[in-house]
């Protein structure tokens, strides 16, 4: 006998999505609260893309594209640092277009709003400082976040396409305890530029980027290398922010801040010790954030090597 679905419920092959239960919305249309049917364990984010031409189908049909094709683009599998494609199904009658993910436990943005971040999100980075709240992250928390976002970026490079959109709200986060595990999510703008051969099949970049506002380096590139600096610098300022509980940035643009722990990470998991200097992590972020240019912003990945999936 199968499950009796509720009147918010709709089952689709083995997923059933739950209207009554929005985790997000957008101009692509809401993304609801899921299950597979025969394992209601499994909770999961479910992406609608919905209207009336053909932009829904369009945005439904790019992201599923590169989701798919990320799914296999390193070495067949799913990278584990990137947000790994579930299933999809289609609804054409009624200009409905799904793509299914494993539901997050929460984002960065609200994970730091719960250890103490005040603000909506976006005010801190025009010039409000962050609340102090460093001392309330679990210091395997810091070093699994700096670990996820350095890995998901030298992946995604690697394959000769960027992701356009790293912000705290695309970081997703997996767990009820520390050490929680983070992808990095919201695959809608990843693109590779036009003068990239790369063998993934995702879109050509568009002439304007379009990514979430104080994040963004620029709102043009010319090159490849500019694009994959706008993905470094971005995820530079997360970095900074989160280990240190305040912002580099201003309404004026970027301060000359450079970050100085005067603490390296260190703490002990299953009887094993993680130690990573702190003269590596303010060399790690200030070349992400303050370089000059794309081939010194690029050394941060050498930087991190030696330290690189300890846990």
């Amino acid at each position: 006998m199968g499950n009796v679905l509720s009147h918010n419920e709709e089952q689709f092959g083995n997923i059933v999505v739950d209207k009554s239960v929005e985790l997000g919305s957008g101009t692509y249309g809401t993304v609801y609260e899921g299950y597979v049917a025969d394992q209601p364990a499994t909770r999961l984010a479910i992406k609608m893309f919905k209207g009336d031409d053909e932009r829904a189908r369009t945005n439904y049909e790019k992201e599923l594209a590169v989701a798919q094709a990320l799914s296999k683009a390193f070495n067949g599998k799913c990278n584990p640092h990137i947000l790994c494609l579930f299933g999809h199904f289609e609804r054409p009658s009624n200009n409905e277009y799904y793509i299914v993910y494993t539901k997050a436990t929460s984002d960065l943005l609200s994970f730091m709003k719960s250890k103490g971040v005040v603000g909506n999100g976006m005010s801190p980075y025009h010039g409000v400082p962050l609340h102090p709240y460093v001392s309330n992250i679990n210091q395997s928390t810091k070093y699994n976040i700096i670990n996820t976002l350095v890995n998901a970026l030298h992946a995604l490079h690697s394959i000769g396409v960027t992701h356009n959109d790293i912000s705290l709200k695309n970081i997703l986060l997996y767990g009820d305890t520390a050490p929680y595990e983070f992808v990095l999510s919201d695959l809608g703008k990843v693109c590779k530029h036009k003068d990239v051969h790369s063998q993934v099949p995702v879109p050509v970049c568009r002439a304007r980027v379009r990514g979430t506002r104080p994040f963004m380096k620029s709102y043009s590139y010319s090159s490849q290398e500019e694009m994959m600096w706008g993905d470094i610098y971005a995820t530079g300022l997360i970095l900074y922010s989160f280990l240190t509980g305040h912002t580099p940035l201003t309404d004026a643009g970027l301060r000359t801040m450079p970050l100085n722990l005067k603490e390296p990470l260190e703490f002990s998991v299953r009887g094993k010790t993680v130690r990573v200097p702190k003269s590596v992590l303010n060399k790690l972020v200030n070349t992400m954030v303050f370089a000059s240019t794309y081939k010194d912003a690029s050394a941060f990945y050498e930087i991190w090597r030696p330290y690189r999936n300890l846990l």
